[in-house]
């Protein structure tokens, strides 16, 4: 996912990025550092501040980034949503139980590398006892995700 995001920053990195916003919130720089140290390449501002506005200022904004930086296992869940349960015409387009959303065996681990790990394995666990046999669309093996 952020290999993707870098990429799609070729394309959308239109206009100019505002600078870091007096009085920031330092919850939202600590989660920007987190993501820049998975990134490939140099930080830039500009990848900073997609990074900040795309995931760290919403992600603060919900109370799911930790003291130390580290991201809850609700906003990997709110990104699997990805919006999806709006209600359109009286009608829900997809399940509203992000548990459901997850039986794919092919699990979007790249921010789970940025969740504790004290999250991350209940999570797995109960994921695994569904699903089946998951694994990462990285290659992470499982036990190496979430921070320690």
């Amino acid at each position: 996912m952020i290999t993707l995001l870098l990429a799609t920053l070729g394309l959308s990195a239109c206009g100019t990025t505002k600078e870091k916003a007096a009085g920031e919130s330092p919850l939202v720089e600590k989660c920007v550092h987190r993501m820049m140290e998975r990134t490939d390449g140099p930080p830039t501002r500009v990848v900073q501040g997609y990074i900040r506005r795309t995931y760290c200022d919403p992600f603060a904004k919900s109370g799911w980034i930790h003291p130390d930086g580290t991201i809850s296992i609700r906003a990997h869940e709110w990104l699997l949503e990805s919006g999806s349960c709006e209600k359109v015409e009286g009608t829900t387009t997809m399940p509203c139980d992000s548990r459901a959303l997850q039986e794919a065996p092919l699990l979007e681990c790249a921010l789970l590398h940025l969740v504790p790990r004290s999250e991350v394995r209940p999570y797995l666990d109960d994921l695994q006892r569904r699903s089946g046999k998951v694994r990462c669309d990285d290659g992470t093996p499982l036990d190496e995700l979430g921070v320690a």
